[in-house]
C-alpha cells in the first residue's frame, strides 16, 4: 500500500525533497523542517482514508492537520519573503519525489490511493496558498493604515499652524482696531483659506476608511470558545457525551454580536449532545482558511444520509433545539453563513463560517 511505502522510504524522500528544495532555494535551510512533518500527514491520511474506504465510504473532507500545517506554513513562506510560487513549487517537489521513487522502485498502486494522495496535496497547496495571500493582504492593508496615520500626523501639525496664525491675526485686528483690508486682514484671510484646502484634501481620504466603531465590535476568537466551551461541557456530560475543545489561534478574532454567536454555538452544540451516539465525543474547533474562520462542530451520530445535510438546513428540520432556523439568522447577523457537512458512517460536522480579523494590537 502507498502508505506504507511511503513510510518504509520517508528518509529517502526527506532527503529527495529537501535536496530539490536547496536547489532552488539557496538561502531556504530553515524551511526544510515542514518536509518530514508534510510526509507524516500524508502517511496517515492515507492509512486513515483507505481504512474508511474499506467500510464502503469515500471521505472527501481534508484532514485539518495538513490544511492547518500548510496555512501555517504559507504563513512562513511570507514572512521569509518568498514570493507564492516557492510554496506551489515546495509541494510540487513533494509530488515529483513520491512519483519518481515509485517507478523506480516498481511498486504498484492504486488509482485510489493516487486520488487520495492527489486530493491531500491540492488540497494543502489550497491551503498555504489562500493563506499566504490573505496575510500578504493583510499587511498591505496595515501598511496603507500606517502611511494614513502619518498623513494625518501631518495634516494636524499644518491644520494646528495655520489655525494659530488665523488666531493671532485676528487678535491682532480685534486689539488694535485694524481694518479687514490691511496686511494682518490679509494673514488671516490667507489662513482661513489653507484650512479650507486642507479639509476639502483629507475629507476625500477619509470617505473610504474605516470608521473607528468597526474596531470596537471585534473580540478575540480563542477566549470567546472558551467561555462557550465551559458553558456546554456540563451539558455534554449530563447528557452522556462529551465536549473536546481544540486549541485556536489566539491572534484570530470575530466581530459582530457577540452574544447572538454565543447563543448560535450553544444551540448547535446542544444539537449535536443530543444526537451524537451515547459515550462518543463532540468535537468544537476553529481555523482560518483565507479570509474566513471556520468554527467546526463535529459529531458521531453516524451520519445523515442521502440528502440529510440539506434536510438539516431547511427550516422544517427536525433535528433542531434552538432550531436550525435561528442559529443561521444569528451568525448571518455577523456577516457568517452556517453549513453542513455529513461524514458517512461517523457523524457531521456544522461549520460557522465569519469573516476573518485579527485580534487588535
Amino acid at each position: 500500500m502507498l502508505h506504507e511505502f511511503l513510510a518504509a522510504h520517508r528518509d529517502e524522500l526527506i532527503l529527495r525533497c529537501q535536496q530539490k528544495l536547496a536547489a532552488r532555494v539557496p538561502h531556504g535551510a530553515h524551511l526544510q523542517n515542514w518536509v518530514p512533518r508534510f510526509i507524516d500527514q500524508l502517511i496517515e491520511a492515507l492509512r486513515s482514508e483507505l481504512a474508511l474506504c474499506a467500510t464502503g465510504t469515500d471521505p472527501v473532507a481534508i484532514h485539518p492537520d495538513i490544511g492547518m500545517a500548510a496555512a501555517l506554513y504559507g504563513k512562513e513562506m511570507l514572512a521569509q519573503g518568498y514570493a507564492v510560487h516557492d510554496v506551489v513549487h515546495n509541494y510540487g517537489d513533494i509530488c515529483q519525489s513520491i512519483s519518481d521513487l515509485a517507478v523506480e522502485s516498481g511498486e504498484p498502486f492504486t488509482a485510489r490511493e493516487f486520488r487520495i494522495l492527489n486530493r491531500s496535496l491540492d488540497n494543502a497547496i489550497a491551503y498555504a496558498v489562500s493563506e499566504f495571500s490573505y496575510q500578504r493582504d493583510f499587511i498591505s492593508a496595515d501598511k496603507h493604515a500606517s502611511d494614513a496615520n502619518e498623513r494625518m500626523e501631518l495634516f494636524s501639525d499644518e491644520l494646528r499652524n495655520l489655525v494659530g496664525t488665523a488666531t493671532l491675526a485676528f487678535s491682532a485686528m480685534k486689539s488694535g482696531g485694524l481694518n479687514a483690508s490691511g496686511a494682518t486682514g490679509t494673514i488671516l484671510e490667507r489662513s482661513l483659506q489653507n484650512v479650507h484646502r486642507l479639509v476639502d484634501s483629507v475629507s476625500l481620504q477619509l470617505g473610504g476608511q474605516q470608521r473607528i466603531s468597526d474596531v470596537l465590535d471585534v473580540f478575540p476568537l480563542a477566549p470567546f470558545l472558551d467561555e462557550v466551551y465551559a458553558t456546554a461541557a456540563p451539558v455534554a456530560r449530563a447528557l452522556g457525551c462529551t465536549l473536546t475543545l481544540q486549541p485556536a489561534d489566539r491572534t484570530l478574532a470575530l466581530k459582530g454580536n457577540r452574544d447572538l454567536l454565543y447563543a448560535a454555538l450553544i444551540g448547535l452544540l446542544q444539537n449535536a449532545f443530543e444526537f451524537t451516539q451515547h459515550k462518543t465525543d463532540v468535537v468544537l474547533s476553529a481555523h482560518a482558511a483565507a479570509e474566513r474562520i471556520l468554527i467546526d462542530i463535529a459529531d458521531h451520530c453516524g451520519g445523515l444520509g442521502a440528502g440529510g445535510a440539506a434536510t438539516m438546513l431547511a427550516s422544517s428540520a427536525s433535528r433542531s433545539m434552538l432550531g436550525i432556523p435561528a442559529a443561521r439568522r444569528f451568525v448571518a447577523s455577523c456577516d457568517g453563513v452556517l453549513l453542513v457537512r455529513d461524514v458517512p458512517g461517523l457523524g457531521c460536522v456544522v461549520t460557522v463560517s465569519l469573516p476573518r480579523y485579527a485580534v487588535p494590537t
